[in-house]
């Protein structure tokens, strides 16, 4: 997603099939070479163990940075932004892709989809006939947009920022390219970015013209559920169950009804009218995401079985197994979205065109078969948490582009 730093191009990468030797006799360990970024100053590469290493059957990757330090992560992370290599950039440079990659980019784009297309939903209820066309309108819905978006993201950092201040010995384990795990980002630092991202959100949320209750309500929700997540001595996350709650009563319950309820107020809808306005459509979205989320908080530990093992954190993949785990998400996706491509196409949620409800149905079923065959490679890669974790962000994809498909409904 970065091309360049500094003004510099980085070079061409070399062949994958290029192999090193890495050690000598018995335990001679043959690794491919993937260089991540080469700069003229620093150069870092990634040290892919092949399976037939006994020593490591789980193939994971091993990041080997210029001070010959190694941290294991998912070979897939290599190109993502989370684990850029930043040693040697201009701190002009440095301090913004430190506070991205704190951010957690792939939450942050997931609450602005949701956002953008809960309020679009929002807008389109409550336009009919010429006032849809009017410029005046979209101008205002933009307005609206940005009071939501603006707090929401800060929100957002505030959540996952709080969650790696206290998450820093687990996520050595677990998450080492992190800011906070791998030393880039002090501690007191991070935290000092998480309250100020906190207090700005809230002041910006009740401060904002054209903010509405139900914004207000969604961001104060968000923040108390995220803070008993992640703070001692409530720390719900300790708990499976409740973890799972957190995840899915925000990203199902919280972020859908709150945001689609103050896109209806912002756009001057009567308050007394908005319970009318929550179509087969929002109910659908709450209904599909509130399931969503125990399928993310559910996929978002099987990865991490090793940390949360070592610090007493007793999740549903700790107690029942990966693998147990991994196939009830599976399955429970599958099975929504085989539900989904039906319920597109009856009359509770069809919409007034037939080539809208065939679109959205067949999205569906698309996405739903996408799924399934990734985790037919899963299965055949069993034992390796990168096959997982490429997994549990195919599944972030699809809870982006769902979000793109529910306005064909409305």
């Amino acid at each position: 997603m970065i091309v360049a730093w500094c003004g510099c191009s980085p070079a061409p990468r070399p062949a994958r099939s290029g192999r090193l030797r890495a050690g000598s006799g018995d335990g001679v360990r043959r690794a491919e070479v993937v260089w991540l970024r080469r700069r003229a100053c620093r150069g870092v590469a990634a040290l892919r163990l092949s399976r037939e290493s006994p020593q490591f059957a789980s193939n994971e990757s091993v990041a080997v940075d210029a001070t010959g330090a190694e941290h294991s992560h998912p070979r897939q992370l290599r190109e993502r932004i989370e684990f850029l290599p930043l040693d040697g950039l201009p701190r002009l440079l440095r301090a913004p892709l430190v506070l991205l990659k704190f951010s957690r980019p792939h939450t942050i784009l997931g609450s602005a989809v949701s956002i953008v297309s809960l309020t679009l939903m929002g807008a389109l209820s409550v336009a009919s006939g010429p006032v849809c066309a009017t410029t005046a309108f979209w101008m205002r819905y933009l307005s609206v947009l940005m009071v939501a978006l603006v707090p929401s993201m800060l929100m957002n950092v505030y959540i996952v920022g709080l969650n790696q201040v206290f998450d820093v010995s687990i996520d050595r384990v677990n998450k080492p390219y992190l800011p906070l795990a791998s030393g880039e980002l002090s501690v007191r630092a991070g935290a000092s970015i998480a309250v100020t991202s906190l207090v700005a959100a809230l002041a910006l949320g009740f401060a904002l013209p054209l903010t509405t209750t139900a914004l207000r309500v969604a961001l104060i929700l968000s923040a108390l559920i995220g803070t008993a997540y992640s703070l001692p001595p409530v720390r719900l996350k300790r708990f499976a169950l409740l973890a799972s709650l957190c995840v899915l009563c925000v990203r199902g319950a919280v972020i859908n009804l709150g945001f689609f309820a103050h896109a209806l107020l912002g756009l001057s809808a009567s308050p007394l009218l908005v319970a009318h306005k929550f179509t087969p459509v929002i109910r659908f979205a709450t209904a599909f995401f509130v399931l969503f989320g125990v399928v993310i908080a559910l996929m978002k530990d099987i990865p991490d079985v090793r940390g949360d093992r070592a610090h007493q954190l007793r999740s549903f993949s700790v107690r029942f197994g990966e693998r147990r785990v991994f196939w009830f998400c599976v399955s429970t996706l599958v099975g929504m979205y085989a539900a989904a491509a039906v319920a597109c196409l009856t009359p509770w949620l069809a919409t007034r065109s037939l080539v809208r409800s065939a679109a959205g149905s067949l999205a569906h079923l698309g996405m739903g078969a996408w799924l399934l065959r990734r985790s037919v490679r899963v299965r055949e890669e069993e034992g390796n948490p990168s096959a997982v974790y490429d997994f549990y962000m195919d599944v972030w994809t699809c809870f982006y582009l769902e979000y793109l498909v529910l306005p064909l409904l409305c």
